[in-house]
C-alpha cells in the first residue's frame, strides 16, 4: 500500500515538473515569433519601399515597361510600312511599271491603321519623302524611296496628339539634293512652307555613320539657294534640314566619286523603235545602245558588257532566261540580239588604266511583240432570264480577267459607237453606259503598254424599256367544246417574242383572273391565232398578253367568247298509222 503510493507521488511530481518545462517552452517560443515577426515587418516596409521608388521613379520599372511597349510598337509600324512600300514595288514590277512616291504614298493611305500618307511638296515621280501618321498613337514616321536604286529608308520622327491635322506637312522643311560628279559636290536647297519659320540648319551624314556630321551649314539660309557640300566617297548620304522650331525632314542622294578617276558609264539607247511605257512594242528596231564615259578623268581603254535576258512566257512558249558577256572597245554597239519578249538587262562597266574598273552601269530594255487578246466583254443591266434584249441602260467593261495578256500589261483600250470615231481610255476599269433604245453596236480593241492592239471585238448592245403597243382579241370560230381566237400585236423596239391567252368561265359573278386556262405561244409574228380545246359549252372571257424580246408586255381587253350555245335537232322514230299490214 505504502508502495504504491509512493509511486503515486512520484509519477504527479515528475508530471508537474514537465508541465512546467512545457509552459517555460511555450514562453520562449512565443517570445522569439514575436521578435521575428517586428524584423519582418521592418525588412517588409524597406522592401515596400524600394519597390514603389522602382516602379514610379525616374526610368523605373513603370517607365521601362510603357518605353519598351512604345518601342515596339514604333518597330511593328515601321515593319508594316517596309511591306506596304515593297507590295507597292512589287504589284507596279508586275505591270513593268515603276512605284512612285505618290503611288506608295495612295497605297499606304488606303491601309486602315494610317491616319495620313502625304507626298512632301519637293518629292519628284521617282524620289522623295512621304510622311506616314498613324491614326491610333499618331506616330510620324518618314519614308523615303528610290526608284533607280531601289531604296527604302523608314525614320521615326516623333509624335502628333492629333493625327489628322494637316499641320504636320506645313511644318516639316521642304528638303533637296543633288550630286555633281565634276565638282564632287552634294548641291542642297530647303525651304519652309510657312513663311513664319525658317530653316535654322543642313547636316549631311553618310550612310552608316550618322554620328559624325560629314558638313553642316548654320543660319542665313535662304529659301531654295543651293549650297554645297564637297564628298570624298561613293555611297549614300543623308541630307536633313531643320526649321527654327526643331522640325527635321531629310532626303538622300547617292555620290557616285571615283578616287581612280573612273565614272559609272551612262547606258542610253542610241536608236530603236518607238517605246511606249518603257517597252518596246512589234516596231521594234535593232536596239543600238551608247556608252558615256565623257564623266572619267582617267582614260578609258574597253568596256564590259553583259546582257541579261529575263525569262517570261510569250504565248504559251516558255523563254529561258539568256546570258552573253563581251568586251569591245566602242562605245555605241548594235545589239541586234535583244529581241526576247520581256526584259533584258544591260550591265556595262568602263576599263581604265593600270587595270581599274569603273562601278557598273545598269539599262533595262522592255520588249513585247506578242498583241493582247480580248476574250469576251462583259454587259450588266436589268436582263429578264430567256430574254435576249436588257430593259434598263447597260454597263460595257473590259475586265482584265477576260484579256491574255503576257508581257507588258494592258494600258487601255479603243472604243467605237456605232461606227464612231476611236476613242482611247487609259482606266481600264472605266465602263461605257448604253442608254438608247435599240441595238448599239459597241467594238473594242485593247492595247498593251507597248503598244500591241488586239484585234476589234464587236458586241450588240440590245435595250429596249418600252412596253409593247396594246393587243387586240377577237373570236374567229368555236365549237361545242372548243373556242377559237385571234391577237393582233406590234413593238417598235425589239420585236415580238410571243403571247400569253388566258381565259376564263362567266359564272354569276366570277370575274377572277387568279387561275385561268392560260397558254403560251413562242413566235414573232404581227398575229397569232390559238384554240382552247375541251371547252365545256358555256359563256368565257379571254384576253392576250404580247410580250416583246427584252419581256416587256401590254395586255388586251377582255374580250367575251363562247362554245356553240345552240342545240341540233332531235329527231325520233315514229310509226304511220295509215299503214296497212
Amino acid at each position: 500500500m505504502d508502495k504504491n503510493i509512493r509511486n503515486i507521488s512520484n509519477y504527479l511530481e515528475k508530471r508537474n515538473t514537465k508541465h512546467q518545462k512545457s509552459l517555460y517552452n511555450i514562453k520562449n517560443e512565443k517570445g522569439i515569433t514575436l521578435i521575428a515577426l517586428i524584423v519582418m515587418i521592418v525588412i517588409l516596409v524597406i522592401l515596400t519601399g524600394i519597390t514603389i521608388k522602382g516602379l514610379t521613379g525616374n526610368r523605373g520599372i513603370i517607365d521601362v515597361t510603357e518605353t519598351a511597349a512604345i518601342e515596339s510598337k514604333i518597330v511593328a509600324y515601321k515593319e508594316q510600312i517596309e511591306h506596304v512600300v515593297h507590295t507597292e514595288i512589287i504589284a507596279k514590277s508586275a505591270i513593268g511599271e515603276e512605284a512612285t512616291t505618290m503611288s506608295i504614298a495612295e497605297r499606304l493611305q488606303g491601309e486602315d491603321w494610317v491616319a495620313s500618307a502625304r507626298v512632301n511638296p519637293t518629292a519628284t515621280s521617282t524620289e522623295g519623302n512621304i510622311t506616314v501618321v498613324t491614326k491610333k498613337e499618331g506616330f510620324i514616321f518618314q519614308v523615303y524611296y528610290n526608284a533607280l536604286y531601289g531604296k527604302v529608308q523608314i525614320d521615326y520622327i516623333g509624335k502628333t496628339d492629333n493625327p489628322d491635322s494637316e499641320d504636320i506637312n506645313n511644318k516639316m522643311p521642304q528638303v533637296t539634293a543633288r550630286y555633281d560628279k565634276k565638282t564632287k559636290n552634294i548641291y542642297v536647297s530647303a525651304k519652309m512652307p510657312q513663311e513664319a519659320n525658317a530653316i535654322a540648319k543642313i547636316v549631311i551624314f553618310q550612310e552608316g555613320d550618322e554620328n559624325r556630321k560629314v558638313g553642316e551649314k548654320l543660319d542665313g539660309i535662304k529659301d531654295n539657294e543651293e549650297y554645297p557640300f564637297e564628298v570624298s566617297a561613293t555611297g549614300w548620304y543623308k541630307v536633313v534640314a531643320t526649321s527654327n522650331k526643331g522640325v527635321s525632314n531629310y532626303t538622300w542622294v547617292r555620290a557616285t566619286v571615283s578616287a581612280d578617276g573612273l565614272e559609272v558609264p551612262l547606258i542610253e539607247v542610241a536608236e530603236s523603235g518607238e517605246v511606249r511605257n518603257n517597252w518596246y512594242g512589234q516596231d521594234r528596231k535593232d536596239v543600238i545602245v551608247e556608252i558615256d564615259t565623257s564623266n572619267s578623268t582617267t582614260a578609258v581603254t574597253g568596256i564590259h558588257y553583259e546582257i541579261i535576258s529575263s525569262p517570261v512566257k510569250e504565248g504559251t512558249e516558255e523563254v529561258q532566261m539568256q546570258s552573253e558577256e563581251f568586251d569591245t572597245n566602242e562605245t555605241k554597239i548594235r545589239l541586234p540580239g535583244i529581241n526576247t519578249a520581256g526584259t533584258t538587262r544591260i550591265l556595262a562597266y568602263a576599263k581604265g588604266e593600270n587595270g581599274v574598273t569603273s562601278e557598273t552601269g545598269m539599262l533595262d530594255i522592255r520588249y513585247d511583240s506578242t498583241p493582247p487578246v480580248l476574250n469576251k466583254v462583259d454587259l450588266n443591266g436589268d436582263k429578264k432570264e430567256n430574254f435576249e434584249w436588257f430593259r434598263s441602260n447597260v454597263e460595257v467593261s473590259v475586265k482584265k480577267e477576260n484579256i491574255t495578256e503576257n508581257n507588258s500589261g494592258i494600258d487601255g483600250y479603243y472604243y467605237k459607237r456605232d461606227g464612231s470615231s476611236e476613242t482611247y481610255v487609259r482606266d481600264i476599269t472605266r465602263v461605257l453606259d448604253v442608254s438608247k433604245n435599240g441595238t448599239t453596236k459597241i467594238e473594242i480593241q485593247v492595247v498593251d503598254k507597248a503598244g500591241n492592239k488586239s484585234d476589234w471585238v464587236l458586241v450588240d448592245v440590245n435595250k429596249d424599256d418600252q412596253n409593247p403597243d396594246k393587243p387586240t382579241l377577237s373570236q374567229m370560230d368555236q365549237t361545242i367544246n372548243s373556242i377559237k381566237v385571234r391577237a393582233v400585236g406590234n413593238d417598235n423596239e425589239s420585236g415580238i417574242s410571243g403571247y400569253r391567252f388566258e381565259i376564263r368561265p362567266i359564272s354569276g359573278s366570277n370575274n377572277d383572273w387568279s387561275s385561268p386556262d392560260n397558254a403560251t405561244i413562242t413566235t414573232d409574228a404581227g398575229t397569232c391565232e390559238y384554240t382552247f380545246e375541251g371547252k365545256d359549252r358555256g359563256e368565257y372571257m379571254a384576253r392576250v398578253f404580247v410580250l416583246d424580246k427584252a419581256g416587256n408586255e401590254n395586255m388586251s381587253e377582255a374580250t367575251g367568247v363562247n362554245t356553240q350555245l345552240n342545240y341540233a335537232p332531235v329527231f325520233s322514230r315514229y310509226s304511220n298509222r295509215n299503214s296497212k299490214n
